[in-house]
């Protein structure tokens, strides 16, 4: 382990990101990043798309005021000491590492603060709940970077609603490094830099990659259809707009038809038919089945009730 002096959220700390498999990436390389995928990651990397800004998302802005408090108290509550550093792997340096804290045995300790749903799952699951597996694959590439034999990944539930945030409980999960996984990381970490170096595109997936098209014959269709489309769009969004302002016209007008009214469900006169229409509103059926004890991820449970699907259909926006 190589340890880099550099102070994490840095602009240079951002540029050293960029030129390996960091813990929180490595997940794009199986496919189970549910915010990116290895495409979006190798075009990150390429310079070709930006990364996203996720600075103003409300969970990763409270992630990040609370986690030095985690750490914090644990460091406080076990008497030992734990500091946020960078390294590298030894023999592969494009394995990076970002750590939470690191203890005098160089194992890496990784801190969340999830939803309070979330730390309940925690709680029930441990290491079989969804956030728990959804972030080992970050504590393996870390032991594996650091040469430790196991991590530490720690939820923590905070009670911000006070003048005095405070850490109301922690659940402290320990990670044995896995040999296997670990050159598993290594062989897809070195497919992925030799394509970075090649400019060789991953695959994209058709479900969550931006398409372009591939070729001019497709380009010029795509092309000689948006100039047509994008005035259709325009004068449709135009056309939304005028509607919207009629809504709200025969909303105003109609208070007084509806006062008049009262407790009748349907008038005539004058040329115009007022009718009342009694709506109820929806169950709130994940609601339901939580109330009643029911796992609503569970698709063997919820999957045999769920109604046919009604194809699909396509929306244009106008840039």
């Amino acid at each position: 382990m190589k340890l880099i002096r550099l102070t994490q959220s840095t602009p240079a700390w951002l540029d050293w990101r960029r030129t390996g498999i960091t813990a929180s990436d490595v997940s794009c390389l199986f496919g189970t990043n549910p915010y990116k995928t290895e495409w979006k990651l190798w075009a990150e990397k390429s310079g070709l798309q930006a990364e996203d800004d996720l600075s103003g998302n409300p969970y990763v802005r409270r992630g990040k005021v609370f986690e030095h408090m985690l750490r914090e108290h644990v460091v406080d509550e076990r008497n030992i000491g734990i500091m946020p550093v960078c390294v590298e792997h030894d023999g592969f340096p494009y394995l990076k590492a970002s750590l939470d804290g690191i203890d005098r045995h160089k194992r890496p300790w990784e801190f969340k603060i999830p939803s309070p749903n979330n730390f309940e799952e925690v709680c029930a699951h441990r290491i079989n709940s969804e956030p728990a597996q959804r972030y080992l694959l970050q504590v393996q590439h870390q032991t594996l970077v650091t040469g430790a034999r196991e991590g530490y990944l720690i939820f923590g539930n905070i009670d911000d609603s006070g003048s005095t945030p405070r850490v109301v409980k922690y659940i402290l999960l320990t990670i044995p490094a896995d040999p296997s996984l670990h050159r598993t990381i290594i062989e897809k970490s070195k497919e992925f830099m030799r394509r970075l170096k090649e400019r060789d595109a991953p695959a994209k997936d058709p479900d969550r990659d931006l398409f372009a098209p591939q070729n001019p014959q497709d380009a010029a269709r795509w092309q000689t259809a948006s100039q047509k489309l994008i005035p259709l769009l325009q004068q449709k969004a135009e056309l939304e707009r005028k509607l919207e302002h009629l809504k709200e016209g025969i909303k105003a007008e109609s208070r007084p038809i509806v006062d008049v009214l009262g407790n009748n469900k349907f008038g005539e006169f004058s040329g115009l038919r007022a009718t009342r229409v009694d709506r109820k509103a929806n169950v709130d059926w994940i609601a339901y089945l939580k109330d009643n004890g029911h796992d609503t991820t569970d698709e063997n449970k919820v999957g045999p009730y769920r109604k046919a699907g009604s194809g699909h259909y396509y929306k244009f926006t106008a840039l």
